[in-house]
């Protein structure tokens, strides 16, 4: 029997799985899409990392009607309004984890565990490699600034969202300059980090966040696995509130339009101890995870790793259009924003 990861090796391996403990199990991608049910014979298991990949989802459907384990590894925090409004996913009129297609689930957030798991779904707390602190603390003498915000990689899925984001961001600014507190950003948004009236220069984007957050005392982030990380650091973290839909996700603090700015910005300088045991217990699940290879092979029905041995199969590549498509179509847009500036 094999596993049948769905994309390819190199991006598995970048979220960290050790594919060398798999030995000669693993195959990657299919041929076809024609006649699934035959190639899904001696297939043990079948893992996703891309729910809304449109050939990913018919070769699920295929296992699903053959009884073969399907398994999805989160790369990041399940965010309700990124499942179900991003503009690319209504594109293709799907919507993540909706519905669901998985008998086993890798999680990062606590939320997923146990939501997940109340649909009689094998959950596993797992983090990719590129979500995992890296090492200790910075002294203050290191300190880039005290506060770093943060935004992931698409905060807002309309131009409500933006406006809001935006104004909120302000009254933070507004805020820190008032009690006089460093600060700099981490934004991919060049449109919006120019609303802030940022600079790149103020822009700390040069390292990894799991390296970059090391040289700052407190994060304001919006939802994002970026928090995980922060958190797992013990780093004093707050989310920007400027959404009606449910947070995943919690951290110590929590900001919107009507709080005393100054005062929780001021009171995340000096932490109070029960936010902090909040935060720990929230990522909790994260810091006594075990290793997610073997919730793999527990899932395809494998007792024990299989010794590794060099495979003399040459991997195999979908031959669907989704991801040159995704490509192409991500690389017009950037190129279209560009010049309409």
């Amino acid at each position: 029997m094999h596993i049948l990861f769905l994309q390819p090796a190199g991006h598995v391996a970048d979220l960290g799985i050790d594919l060398q403990c798999f030995g000669n199990l693993p195959r990657y991608g299919v041929v076809s899409l024609s006649s699934l049910p035959r190639k899904l014979r001696d297939v043990g298991l079948v893992v996703n990392c891309i729910d809304t990949n449109t050939a990913a989802r018919r070769i699920l459907e295929a296992a699903a009607s053959c009884k073969v384990p399907r398994l999805y590894l989160f790369d990041g925090i399940y965010d309700l309004q990124n499942a179900y409004h991003n503009p690319l996913h209504r594109r293709l009129c799907l919507s993540q984890m909706d519905p669901m297609l998985y008998t086993h689930v890798a999680c990062v957030d606590r939320w997923s565990l146990t939501a997940f798991a109340a649909l009689d779904v094998h959950t596993h707390a797992w983090l990719p490699s590129r979500a995992e602190p890296i090492g200790d603390k910075k002294s203050d003498q290191n300190l880039r600034a005290e506060f770093l915000i943060a935004t992931a990689r698409t905060p807002a899925f309309d131009y409500a969202e933006q406006d809001r984001l935006e104004k909120l961001l302000l009254m933070v600014i507004a805020s820190l300059k008032r009690i006089g507190t460093r600060y700099r950003f981490r934004i991919g948004d060049r449109k919006l980090l120019a609303s802030l009236g940022a600079s790149a220069d103020d822009n700390d984007i040069d390292t990894p966040f799991s390296e970059c957050i090391r040289h700052y005392r407190c994060l304001i982030t919006t939802p994002s696995t970026i928090a995980t990380t922060s958190m797992l650091a013990g780093v004093p973290t707050a989310t920007l509130d400027y959404r009606d839909s449910p947070l995943t996700q919690q951290t110590g603090w929590r900001i919107h339009q009507l709080i005393d700015m100054d005062s929780v910005l001021t009171n995340m300088l000096k932490p109070a101890a029960d936010r902090m045991v909040f935060q720990a217990r929230e990522v909790a699940h994260l810091a006594k995870r075990t290793p997610v290879e073997d919730f793999i092979l527990d899932a395809a029905g494998i007792a024990e790793r299989p010794p590794f041995l060099v495979s003399t199969q040459r991997i195999q590549w979908p031959v669907n259009m989704d991801y040159p498509l995704r490509w192409i179509w991500m690389h017009w847009l950037k190129r279209f924003r560009k010049q309409s500036r």
